[in-house]
């Protein structure tokens, strides 16, 4: 069984990852996450809380991009989590977290066409390493 993620995270007017008792300071406050996505950049997760104080609305966090990433939350504790694929993930990485979590079905054939990708690109790189052993260099006689 899939995990479920926060679908409706990808509009910043959304409800669906709003706390209203996030720790601020010794108080609490109101905070909420969304998922901001831009093209050629990929998607990353803002977050943002209300100053119990004032009323005044912080301005948003700004996370790193990532191709493909989703929001949780967690059962047990009811965190909200992020969760996130990077270029350097190996296919069975890739695989692991497009059957982990319910995906959009945008992001699941983006990862499907990714893992297609990289193993034809390990079918035609073949990259050989030779180990070999030198003496140690003195650098105080150079």
């Amino acid at each position: 069984m899939k995990i479920p993620t926060l679908q409706k995270v990808y509009d910043q007017n959304t409800t669906e990852a709003v706390t209203n008792d996030y720790p601020y300071g010794r108080l609490r406050c109101t905070a909420k996450w969304w998922i901001e996505e831009r093209p050629k950049m990929g998607a990353r997760v803002m977050f943002q809380t209300i100053n119990p104080k004032t009323g005044r609305v912080n301005a948003p966090k700004k996370g790193n991009y990532w191709p493909v990433v989703v929001l949780v939350k967690n059962p047990e504790n009811g965190h909200i989590e992020n969760f996130s694929v990077s270029n350097y993930d190996s296919i069975e990485e890739l695989a692991k977290f497009r059957d982990t979590y319910q995906l959009r079905e945008k992001d699941e054939k983006f990862i499907d066409a990714w893992i297609v990708a990289k193993k034809r690109f390990a079918e035609k790189v073949q990259v050989k390493y030779t180990i070999t052993e030198k003496p140690p260099v003195n650098i105080f006689e150079m």
